[in-house]
Order: C-alpha cells, then sequence, then structure tokens
C-alpha cells in the first residue's frame, strides 16, 4: 500500500502516528545522552576535591531534572580511593555548570585513611597518575543520564629554596632580604604568591618547634616576588636566633603548593668597641661618614674621644 493511499485511513494513519512517537521519543534513548558531562581539568599538578565539580552539564532533555552527582578519584596502581555523592539538585535544558555550591553537602567515602588524611592536611592528592569520573543520575529512577572521566597527574612540585639570609649566618642590617627561588615547575595557569614566616628562637628550641609553638615575629601571607626586605615598619629585630620558611600558595584556591626547608640565622645589633679615648664603630656599608658621625655623635657621650669609622660588609661578623 502506497504511503498516500494509506494516509487516506485514518486507523493506518494513527498507526503510523504512534510508531514514530515510539521510534523518535522526546529524548534519545541512550541514558548517557541526555545529560552530557564535562569535567574541567584541574590546574597542573594539583588536585583537591572541590576539583570534582568543576563541571558543565548540558541536558538535552526539554524538560528539567532533579538529579545527583557521583564523583570518583582512582589511582594508577591502586585503584578506586574515593567516592564522593553529592546533594539533590535540579537542571534545567540547556547548559549549566556547576559551582560548588549547588552540590552541597557532599559525602566522602575514603577507601583508606592515608589519602584522608593527606587530603586533609595539604588540601591536595599526593603525586600521582589520576582517573577520575564524574556521572549524572536521575534522583527518582537512579538511572544514570550521563558521564564523563578525565585523567590527570600530578607531580611533585620542587619548593622554594631559601638564599638569604644564610642559614646559621649572623645578620647586622636592622632591615636585612630575605630571598628564595621561585617554585617550579611554575603552573602556566596558577597565580602564585608567598607565605614568609619568621619566629624568634627561645633557647634550647629546636627550629621546627619555635614556628609549631612560637607567635610569628613577622608574617607576610601575599609576597608576589621572591625577594622581600624587611619592612622598616616591622617589629625591629632583637639580639637572638630567628627561623623562617616560605611557603608557595596557589591564589586562586588558597591552597598550599610546598614550602621550603626551614633556615635559621642570628641576628645581632651593631657592634660598639671602645677603648681608652677611642670608639670603633661597624657601621652599615654605604652610609655616607659624615652622616654617620652625625648620627653616631649624640650616642659617645663625650665629644672629644674621636670616632673611627670602619665600613664593612654586614653579612660578615
Amino acid at each position: 500500500m502506497h504511503l498516500k493511499n494509506a494516509m487516506k485511513n485514518p486507523a493506518i494513519s494513527l498507526i503510523i502516528i504512534l510508531s514514530g512517537l515510539i521510534l523518535y521519543p522526546a529524548y534519545p534513548v541512550h541514558s548517557q545522552d541526555i545529560v552530557v558531562v564535562r569535567i574541567t581539568p584541574p590546574a597542573m599538578n594539583q588536585l583537591s576535591v572541590a576539583d570534582l565539580w568543576q563541571i558543565e552539564l548540558t541536558s538535552m532533555s526539554r524538560v528539567p531534572y532533579d538529579i545527583y552527582m557521583i564523583g570518583t578519584v582512582e589511582l594508577e596502581g591502586s585503584g578506586l580511593i574515593l567516592e564522593a555523592r553529592s546533594a539533590n539538585f535540579p537542571i534545567s535544558p540547556g547548559v549549566s555548570r556547576l559551582t560548588g555550591r549547588e552540590v552541597q553537602p557532599v559525602r566522602l567515602s575514603y577507601v583508606t585513611s592515608r589519602y584522608r588524611d593527606a587530603v586533609m592536611r595539604t588540601g591536595n592528592f599526593p603525586a600521582g597518575n589520576y582517573t577520575l569520573c564524574a556521572t549524572a543520575f536521575e534522583v527518582q529512577s537512579g538511572r544514570e543520564l550521563g558521564r564523563d572521566c578525565i585523567f590527570h597527574s600530578v607531580q611533585p612540585f620542587s619548593p622554594p629554596q631559601l638564599i638569604a639570609p644564610v642559614t646559621d649566618v649572623t645578620v647586622r642590617q636592622p632591615y636585612p632580604v630575605f630571598t628564595w627561588t621561585p617554585l617550579a615547575p611554575m603552573p602556566p595557569d596558577a597565580f602564585v604568591r608567598y607565605r614568609i614566616k619568621i619566629v624568634k628562637m627561645h633557647r634550647a628550641q629546636t627550629p621546627e618547634s619555635a614556628l609549631q609553638m612560637n607567635l610569628s615575629w613577622f608574617e607576610s601571607p601575599s609576597v608576589m616576588l621572591t625577594t622581600l626586605p624587611y619592612p622598616a615598619k616591622a617589629r625591629a629585630f632583637e639580639e637572638g636566633n630567628y627561623a623562617w620558611f616560605v611557603e608557595a600558595i596557589d591564589s586562586r584556591t588558597g591552597n598550599m603548593l610546598a614550602r621550603s626547608d626551614v633556615g635559621v640565622f642570628q641576628w645581632k645589633p651593631l657592634l660598639f668597641i671602645s677603648d681608652p679615648g677611642l670608639i670603633v664603630a661597624i657601621t652599615p656599608h654605604g652610609i655616607p661618614a659624615d652622616l654617620f658621625e652625625a648620627l653616631m655623635r649624640p650616642c659617645l657621650g663625650n665629644p672629644e674621644i674621636p670616632v673611627q669609622k670602619e665600613t664593612i660588609e654586614l653579612m660578615i661578623e
């Protein structure tokens, strides 16, 4: 029977129309085509739990859905190490991007406490090769609506190396310059800042215990360069031993990327050596002799005593 003749018969026309509805539903037959899931790759050499929810969702349906997400992290050589389930949330037709707020509260299930402790301590997963997967499920039926997986490698950063003051050196400048090497490799899409912390050590303290237990003598959380002249308005150094370190911080997330070893230096004030009829002063390098004498003369007490000025490099005791 030709299609033109068949359409003249109402009963046959109804059958054809119903057949079309069966063959061409409102959404694709395969559930994975209902919601297209796209994971945004994390920053270079970084991986946090929040990265599981950096997702773009494209709903191919004409009607909204209530969905939830399951995110998994697998480590090469170890298998599944984390499964995370989001809260239920609605998704409308078209493209939407998760911000992390929609998925809260999130239920985390770590396979072992080793990885949980590492993530809680540093904010990042340890070095390794990972597979991240994100799957969307319909709340009402529990059926899978869409899924995406990506491979991501986390390699350890080379932490900042302290350059100056040199460890165990005696510093005499009132405003020494602190320098260190940059983080390496530098993430191409990251905004890295540095945090420097200095504490004064008490007698018999180790540098590590001083950094953990003592209040900061000086701290700057947002140093953009790898050099910091000690600010003139900061708390003046007192004679004693000091411990310090530098952390590289991701400005976007606030996560610590790497921390330097602990440096130690001794600070002493300018030396005044008094002999009968003579005062020898060790002065900062570069101060003009006449300015130095003008500054020192009121401190000498006896204006008849000659001042012998010796200019030295302050890093040398």
